[in-house]
């Protein structure tokens, strides 16, 4: 008679199978993984190869193009240069003496020419360059003979402009004095204020050793009428120096609106009946009964008889100049080399 398996026999035979088929699914899983991770290092080795094969400079055709793209860009930013250059003024000049007298001369020509347009100009006017009239006025060094030169010849062309436009009056200009100026921090402008400030610097209208332009701030007070102001913004803008504006200001008095009294009815047609046909003497309070249509219709019929000056009340002709505060700054360029 044979023997049966014992149970223990049979469970550790079941456990040992379950072992070795789950080790042999751990062992075709990792083998998978080690060959797809062999396969992505063959693609990046191929790939860190391509790179290293490649040549490490450009193609020569690109080469050639980025060589032509440069020469045209260079070529652009003199012609830029050149025109923006072209007109700007070259002072070499620097005897104070001839500046003094220069100054004088330039004052009187604006003097005569705001007096034959009728401008008034005040001969105590000193465009900013006050230190230098009187007796009591000493002649510059001469180095800032050439800067001073320049900001005079500004200032003669703007009032040039202002006359030209024909404002009522030129109160006060105002200039960089950076002859006097040990530091400053350039002008700007105040946004808390609104207002662009006017300071002194040492180097204002000089070149820096890497600066591209260079400029001067004014700062001019006048009267005129708004379309004397738009007149003068507009030739400022097309003229041969850069003049940009920073802040323009305008302050009136007076409103330009006309307040109109007149009497609407004669004094000798107060008798006049003005009662509605048909209505009562009087209303509830006891005042009469006014015909409001008729009203309305001998007003504009009195009004139509009245000049056409009378009628208006605002426009052009009855414009009022205000106080314009104007401040500007007039750009130079440097020069491009020379080949």
């Amino acid at each position: 008679m044979k023997q049966k398996p014992s149970i223990f026999f049979i469970v550790g035979l079941a456990v040992a199978v379950v072992l070795i088929v789950g080790s042999a699914v751990l062992l075709f899983l990792g083998f998978r993984k080690l060959s797809g991770a062999r396969k992505n290092l063959d693609v990046a080795k191929k790939k860190l190869e391509q790179f290293h094969e490649q040549k490490p400079f450009a193609a020569q055709r690109n080469v050639e193009r980025e060589a032509a793209n440069s020469d045209t860009l260079k070529d652009w930013y003199s012609n830029l240069v050149e025109i923006a250059s072209a007109d700007q003024l070259n002072i070499v000049d620097r005897s104070p003496t001839k500046f003094t007298s220069r100054l004088g001369k330039t004052k009187s020509r604006i003097e005569a020419r705001a007096r034959k347009e009728g401008v008034e100009f005040s001969s105590s006017l000193g465009l900013g360059f006050e230190t230098y009239f009187g007796e009591e006025g000493t002649p510059p060094p001469p180095g800032q003979v050439p800067r001073l030169t320049e900001q005079l010849i500004i200032a003669e062309e703007l009032c040039g402009v202002l006359i030209d436009e024909k404002i009522e009056k030129i109160e006060s200009m105002k200039r960089e004095e950076f002859e006097t100026a040990k530091m400053g921090r350039g002008g700007r402008t105040d946004r808390r204020r609104g207002v662009a400030v006017l300071t002194n610097r040492p180097d204002a209208g000089q070149f820096g050793e890497d600066d591209l332009y260079a400029y001067f701030r004014f700062r001019v007070r006048f009267v005129a009428t708004e379309r004397a102001v738009v007149g003068i913004l507009n030739r400022l803008s097309s003229h041969e120096r850069f003049f940009v504006p920073v802040l323009v200001k305008l302050e009136k008095e007076d409103d330009d609106i006309k307040t109109v009294e007149f009497e609407v009815f004669p004094a000798n047609d107060d008798d006049r009946d003005v009662t509605k046909e048909g209505a009562g003497e009087s209303d509830e309070e006891g005042d009469p009964v006014v015909d409001e249509e008729a009203r309305r219709a001998e007003i504009e019929a009195y009004l139509k008889q009245q000049p056409a000056s009378e009628r208006l009340i605002c426009g052009l002709p009855l414009e009022k100049p205000a106080i314009v505060t104007l401040t500007f700054d007039v750009f130079k360029f440097r020069k491009a080399p020379e080949a």
